[in-house]
């Protein structure tokens, strides 16, 4: 297959513009950019990515876009609810900001279901993800000295999150038997890299995914059983290998009393048990008035119950939930080759770790996907119709 056919360019150029818009905000890390430039640059790639979209886009695509589209058409109809309380606060700038980002996913969704060569797409996400965090590591060695590496250069959790998706990549490939030795040293590399920013969540995350799809593929019990104990194993092992400073900010986990994350949860549970209906886009800040950097619980959950309320959150967990299994079942119909398993894992693990940091407005990737895997559901029942009327 020629690298520039034309599934392949298409393949490409996809990917480039939708690592430009996810990883923009890394650009001042590694290039001397402004960082109050970071929005302008993801608003440039998101123009290009529509325009790419609506001249390549084919008429079945157009149609699960429709779908999509009225989708989040109820979502938006359900997260007005809360206006029924004269005390709910709208945040019209966060209102708008993720509403238009769920449009925007639904585009990037629909249209990813229609790229022919997927591979090569997951490649190239992949490999972006790698080489900027090879470029934030040596251009900003001398963070290792501090507390936690990216610290002191962006929140670390984003570097760690984004070092996840080619451990996950690379992990597909050796579950297919194709990891070669250099694809296995830079799994370690973004392993280590993970570790080193001390960042609990994409650890616990991977963790997660790992046990859960050496479970899920297909095979004898007995095989499945010896992966997920190897895998504790390994876990328990690597655990006991960290160093003292990395181990403390896990035992922080437990610690009830001092623990930010717990304050954050026991006021977003307060709020929501007070007004099941929500409190408006902002309403955790407006309702507990507290410092910057912590408005909003760090838990996706639990902000769509706080802010859009009961009805919104159930209707919208529901539909992740319904794509994520939706990618489990491809990945167990198609082979392990599939690139859908690792579209689901990534799912998964983008949205575990939106439990813990990040706000609504955060896990671009989950959304994206939700819609992919919402548009297959919708091109396998209108196929088996066809089939049926035939």
């Amino acid at each position: 297959m020629r690298l520039l056919s034309k599934s392949n360019l298409s393949a490409i150029v996809f990917a480039i513009l939708l690592c430009g818009f996810l990883y923009f905000s890394y650009f001042p890390l590694i290039f001397q950019i402004n960082p109050e430039l970071v929005l302008y640059g993801q608003l440039f790639f998101v123009a290009l990515l529509l325009l790419y979209i609506c001249f390549f886009s084919s008429a079945r695509t157009y149609q699960a876009l429709l779908l999509l589209f009225l989708i989040v058409c109820t979502l938006i109809v359900l997260s007005l609810f809360p206006l029924l309380n004269s005390r709910a606060a709208y945040d019209m700038g966060k209102f708008y900001k993720f509403f238009l980002m769920l449009l925007f996913s639904s585009a990037t969704g629909a249209y990813l279901l229609q790229e022919k060569n997927k591979i090569l797409f997951i490649q190239i996400l992949s490999y972006w993800s790698l080489i900027l965090s090879a470029l934030i590591l040596v251009l900003n060695w001398g963070n290792l000295d501090a507390n936690r590496f990216g610290q002191g250069i962006g929140n670390p959790i984003w570097i760690a999150r984004m070092s996840g998706v080619y451990v996950i990549y690379a992990s597909f490939k050796y579950i297919n038997r194709h990891l070669n030795a250099i694809e296995a040293c830079f799994a370690v590399f973004a392993l280590s890299l993970m570790i080193l920013t001390e960042s609990r969540g994409p650890i616990l995350s991977l963790a997660i995914v790992w046990a859960a799809f050496s479970i899920i593929q297909k095979g004898r019990i007995s095989k499945k059983l010896g992966s997920a104990v190897a895998l504790v194993i390994i876990s328990i092992a690597a655990f006991l290998l960290l160093s003292d400073s990395i181990k403390a900010r896990f035992y922080e986990v437990f610690d009830f009393e001092n623990s930010i994350r717990y304050l954050l949860y026991s006021l977003a549970i307060g709020l929501i048990i007070k007004n099941p209906l929500g409190w408006g886009a902002g309403g955790f800040e407006a309702q507990t008035k507290i410092s910057d950097g912590l408005t909003y619980p760090h838990n996706l959950v639990l902000e769509l119950l706080v802010e859009f309320g009961i009805l919104f959150s159930i209707f919208f967990i529901f539909i992740i939930l319904l794509s994520w299994l939706r990618g489990v079942y491809l990945f167990r119909t198609e082979g392990r080759t599939s690139p859908n398993g690792f579209f689901a894992a990534l799912l998964m693990y983008g949205f575990i770790n939106s439990m813990f940091s990040g706000d609504m407005t955060s896990p671009k990737e989950v959304y994206i996907l939700t819609f992919y895997f919402l548009a297959s559901y919708w091109r396998a029942n209108l196929l088996r119709h066809a089939s049926h009327a035939i």
